[in-house]
């Protein structure tokens, strides 16, 4: 979940950027707009939508330069209802917003006008084009639909509801938002483009306005995609997308249901809010899981001094990932001086990703194991430093939380004989922490690394599952069931109203249905005991999951076998919770077991509408 531009088919206009001091949304930068007098007239949508009456291929669809910032989320579902976010800056107000959405593929389908709401809002497309995977793509802008909620919201995170008419057949959506903020350096710049590349291979071509300058470190290129109808599972390994930039390769694993679920009707990924530039670190690995690539990306490496255009080849090994949208901009580095770092205690936590040049130096590094840790945890950043490609011993590296909970937090270290300054980082507080790493010399010069985004989460205590509820010890029986039920047990401390129900998943299977109703109570012994005394007064959450998204190889599960199982999942309030219980599963011979009367009930019924639950 991100925040960017769309792909091109045509030339987008991106420029070098000034400096960031706080890092947007996801992509941890800020887009602001230039006075009338300093920038060219923006392309506006029937413009840029003119080009694609011609071609399928990603074209530009919005591009600005000045005191911009974008935010970039997407969100599938086979619910028919969900949210997506939008990261507000401080004094940001929205000058546009684009809703893109792809059918799912090989379903034939088109999407239509008043099939997808927002905020209520049934949307009416601007332009519907086929892909070339049996289904369609859309685009709309929704500015008038979005801009009252979020420009009366506190900066932040802004959440926006979204609906779909028939879920099944919409993979999902991306939204794309620009900010005008006149308290941000004039000179970044946002391109969004939309379209359809050809799976079989296409290209992209981004004409800078601005040669690269001499060291490219001293400008972010970042770089975001959007795709629908990829899946990366043991099972599916050859349907990721390759893309390659000036002739080299970037990634071999773009693609998966980062943003959705791994089913049809919920395939889709976007490089935004919640995503890491930080390229892959082999470019031709191929995908592990769901999540081996975030699809958001920094060009910087891929660029000489003088360049004035940025090629981007794209392919789908197994012809069937649907690349619809691509998002481009660009940001001088930031650069802080020591004498301006906040002071305080020693860092308690942090984590981040981020590069600099300067004070004489070719690189500095930051790298952080997690972008994302619970409170109370500890995680570790190393800044590196180089120069002339070795790493340099003996340098002080100053790491400085300038936004977030822990913000103010300051703590210093040494480079070893390897060239890097390790931190341990522990979290105290919920909250996205923005580090920057600065590094000086004798003669007062100065040089910062790109601000890192660090997200502090809490693990709710207190939740529960009960597999098979009424079973007890609870079993599986493979080879006659299809589906697998659990309950999400409600208690006095856990509410199963307050759940975020589009954030469940049992291991990597999201839920075909969810339905309310008093069924099970939490068992006397944790995680592996279960109770078959029926409810206890209080509601729970039945959910209904396919063995086959569980278990993708049923038959390798040997007769008897008892596994562990974990739901996780999200209240909507953001805070995060995980349940486990141990399941048996049994290859029956005869019929299935019979689940007690009222267990049946509740899982046979339609789901609960969403409009009863919010």
């Amino acid at each position: 979940m991100l925040q960017l531009t769309k792909h091109p088919i045509a030339s987008a206009i991106i420029v070098a950027l000034a400096c960031v001091v706080v890092a947007g949304p996801l992509l941890g930068v800020e887009y602001k707009k230039k006075s009338a007098s300093n920038s060219s007239p923006p392309l506006t949508t029937k413009d840029a939508l003119r080009v694609l009456t011609v071609s399928r291929s990603l074209g530009l669809v919005y591009s600005d330069s000045g005191r911009l910032s974008l935010s970039v989320d997407a969100m599938g579902t086979n619910l028919g209802f969900g949210t997506v976010e939008v990261e507000k800056p401080e004094y940001g107000t929205v000058t546009k917003a684009f809703l893109v959405a792809a059918a799912t593929g090989y379903v034939g389908h088109t999407i239509q006008d008043g099939e997808i709401t927002i905020n209520g809002h049934r949307i009416v497309w601007d332009q519907s084009i086929h892909n070339t995977i049996g289904s369609d793509n859309a685009v709309a802008d929704v500015t008038r639909f979005v801009k009252t909620k979020i420009d009366a919201a506190p900066p932040g995170r802004v959440i926006i509801d979204i609906a779909e008419d028939h879920s099944d057949l919409i993979d999902g959506i991306i939204l794309a938002v620009v900010f005008d903020d006149p308290n941000q350096s004039p000179d970044n710049a946002v391109a969004l483009y939309f379209g359809a590349h050809s799976t079989a291979g296409d290209s992209l071509v981004i004409d800078l306005p601005n040669p690269v300058p001499e060291n490219p470190m001293d400008v972010k290129y970042l770089f975001s995609i959007g795709i629908s109808f990829g899946l990366q599972t043991e099972g599916s390994k050859d349907q990721y997308s390759v893309i390659e930039v000036n002739g080299k390769r970037l990634t071999t694993s773009a693609g998966g249901p980062d943003d959705g679920s791994p089913k049809p009707g919920a395939l889709i990924t976007v490089g935004g809010l919640g995503d890491s530039p930080s390229n892959p670190e082999d470019a031709y690995a191929l995908p592990r899981n769901l999540l081996s690539d975030d699809e958001y990306y920094d060009l910087a490496p891929f660029l000489t001094p003088g360049d004035s255009q940025i090629r981007v080849k794209t392919s789908s090994a197994a012809r069937d990932e649907n690349i619809f949208f691509a998002g481009f901009y660009s940001t001088r580095s930031k650069t802080t001086p020591l004498a301006q770092a906040p002071t305080g205690p020693a860092l308690a936590g942090a984590g981040a990703v981020a590069l600099a040049a300067g004070v004489g130096f070719d690189e500095i590094a930051l790298n952080a194991e997690s972008s994302e840790t619970r409170v109370g945890d500890t995680s570790e950043i190393r800044a590196m430093v180089y120069d002339g490609g070795e790493p340099v011993a003996g340098i002080d590296v100053q790491l400085q939380i300038i936004s977030g909970p822990h913000a103010g937090v300051v703590s210093e270290a040494k480079t070893d004989a390897t060239g890097a300054a390790t931190f341990l980082y522990r979290g105290q507080n919920t909250g996205r922490d923005l580090l920057i790493a600065v590094i000086g010399d004798e003669s007062g010069a100065v040089a910062g690394s790109n601000v890192l985004i660090h997200s502090w989460i809490e693990t709710a205590s207190g939740a529960y599952i009960d597999v098979s509820p009424g079973v007890c010890p609870s079993t599986v029986e493979l080879g006659l069931q299809d589906l697998i039920t659990v309950a999400l047990v409600g208690t006095e401390e856990f509410d199963v109203e307050d759940v975020d129900i589009t954030s469940l998943y049992l291991g990597n299977a999201a839920p075909t249905r969810v339905q309310y109703r008093d069924v099970s109570r939490p068992g006397p012994g944790g995680d592996c005991s279960c109770s078959d005394e029926g409810g206890d007064g209080l509601e729970d959450m039945l959910l209904q999951f396919k063995i086959q998204d569980l278990l993708p190889d049923p038959a390798g599960v040997a007769d008897g076998e008892t596994r562990r199982v974990t739901l996780t999942g999200a209240f909507k309030t953001g805070a995060s919770f995980e349940a486990t219980n141990c399941v048996e599963f049994v290859k029956a011979t005869a019929g299935p077991t019979q689940l007690p009367e009222e267990i049946l009930v509740p899982v046979t019924t339609e789901t609960v509408d969403s409009e009863q639950r919010q």
